[in-house]
């Protein structure tokens, strides 16, 4: 199941009508599926898929309260492929209320996978001094150096803040660290 969203993905542009006809019947099992597991499989394909339409296919899991943490973060991940600034505002602001930590460190891994946008980066990196989870805050903060590569001035003054400032000493000592080799 998960290489069909993968292929599905590969052929958009040589077979866009096999492309659609893939994902539809992964949306149709996916919307289908009563056993959880099966259904963050599926979620899983359609995230392996790209598709221009996946964040509407997704939507009913990501705002139901009803949905079980395990399949909205696994939503959240499947979000990873898309590049446009809707998907990106809800990988965002998963972060507002109270949003299991297991959610919030699938969003912070689904931004890894994005080309880094000013919003994103500024997104993160307010998150990284209010996030109350030490490994996501460490996540965030190995985003923030692969995105910020090319502004070693914004780089090195969020890892001046986060050495000086983190609640966490693992987390100081590595922004500590980052500051010494960059």
């Amino acid at each position: 199941q998960l290489a069909l969203g993968a292929l599905a993905r590969n052929i958009q542009v040589s077979d866009p009508r096999r492309a659609e006809a893939l994902m539809e019947s992964l949306k149709n099992e996916m919307n289908d599926a009563t056993d959880a597991a099966r259904k963050g499989t599926l979620i899983a394909a359609l995230g392996n898929s790209g598709a221009p339409d996946l964040l509407e296919a997704l939507s009913p899991i990501l705002q139901s309260a009803e949905t079980s943490a395990a399949l909205r973060a696994e939503a959240v991940y499947a979000l990873r492929n898309l590049e446009d600034a809707q998907s990106e505002s809800v990988l965002l602001t998963t972060f507002h209320g109270e949003t299991p930590e297991e959610i919030r460190e699938q969003a912070v891994r689904a931004l890894s996978y994005r080309t880094p946008t000013p919003s994103s980066i500024e997104g993160q990196r307010e998150l990284l001094s209010s996030e109350t989870s030490p490994r996501i805050r460490m996540e965030l903060l190995g985003n923030l150096v692969h995105s910020l590569e090319n502004e070693p001035q914004q780089l090195r003054n969020i890892l001046e803040s986060t050495a000086s400032h983190d609640a966490s000493e693992e987390i100081r000592s590595e922004a500590e660290r980052l500051l010494k080799s960059s």
